[in-house]
């Protein structure tokens, strides 16, 4: 477990650069990091009731880590989408 968490610092650190990557302007970029960090905040604020609630009807915990892990698994499809711009104005950066 600690390699796991020693390795969160940076990839906390890359995923702040991936809007700025994937993006084709300055301005795309800024609405890409806006989605991305109101979707993350606001899973973030919902989890622990979302749990709780869940925890409250199940008894446990369990049902909560399977959850987790099918989001996770979930995360992988538009992950596997993203890809770096290949125009030549992006080439020349």
């Amino acid at each position: 477990m600690a390699p796991l968490l020693h390795e969160d610092g940076g990839l906390f650190t890359l995923v702040l650069t991936l809007p700025v990557v994937i993006s084709r302007d300055a301005a795309e970029a800024g609405r890409v990091s806006a989605m991305a960090f109101f979707v993350g905040y606001a899973c973030a604020a919902l989890a622990p009731v979302l749990v709780g609630a869940l925890r409250d009807t199940t008894g446990g915990f369990g049902p909560a880590f399977i959850l987790l892990g099918l989001l996770a698994l979930a995360t992988l499809a538009p992950i596997a989408r993203l890809h770096a711009p290949t125009s030549s104005a992006n080439l020349r950066r």
